[in-house]
């Protein structure tokens, strides 16, 4: 039977003092937090231009899918400011279409006075419901286009109660658009 030996000990490697990586310290956690804030922000800058500079038939075959659709309605509801509802309650619904003008599905913002909540759907009974498509959606629930350009460009239809539709950005957290 062979003899097993025990693994050479080697000393813990040093650098050379003046070596090239011993120059500056580790940055600090502030240090740390600011370029990670900084990165995420020209993250968002870049996700933001190349989101209204897509086609919509790019949007719709990557964001515009069931489960990302999803993450946004959820990001809507938390977002949601109750004491800019200013005592709305109902349903807000969102017709979303394809790039074509074929709807695709219908998805409905239950309001009440303290919170909201996503569901899959249409509505029995919204208060407004918005038309447009899914590449509109997108940049519009991530602020890269102002509603005021999609309603001036036709590119967003409104039906039902315009004051409640006006309290939309206020309600999730979006200041009010300029025109």
């Amino acid at each position: 039977m062979a003899e097993r030996r025990a693994p050479a000990s080697r000393p813990a490697r040093t650098r050379p003092s003046g070596s090239r990586f011993n120059v500056a310290p580790w940055p600090t956690a502030k240090a740390m937090t600011n370029m990670t804030n900084a990165v995420l922000e020209r993250a968002m800058k870049l996700l933001m231009w190349s989101i209204a500079h897509l086609n919509d038939r790019v949007l719709e075959l990557t964001a515009g899918s069931r489960p990302a659709i999803r993450v946004i309605f959820a990001g809507m509801s938390r977002q949601f400011v109750p004491s800019a509802a200013e005592g709305f309650e109902g349903s807000i619904c969102y017709e979303l279409r394809r790039h074509n003008g074929a709807v695709i599905e219908g998805w409905a913002l239950r309001i009440t006075a303290a919170a909201a909540k996503a569901s899959f759907g249409f509505p029995t009974d919204p208060a407004v419901t918005l038309k447009l498509t899914v590449g509109d959606f997108v940049r519009f629930s991530l602020g890269a286009v102002s509603p005021v350009t999609l309603l001036t460009e036709e590119r967003l239809k409104l039906d039902g109660d315009l004051m409640v539709a006006a309290k939309l950005a206020p309600m999730f957290g979006r200041p009010l658009p300029q025109s």
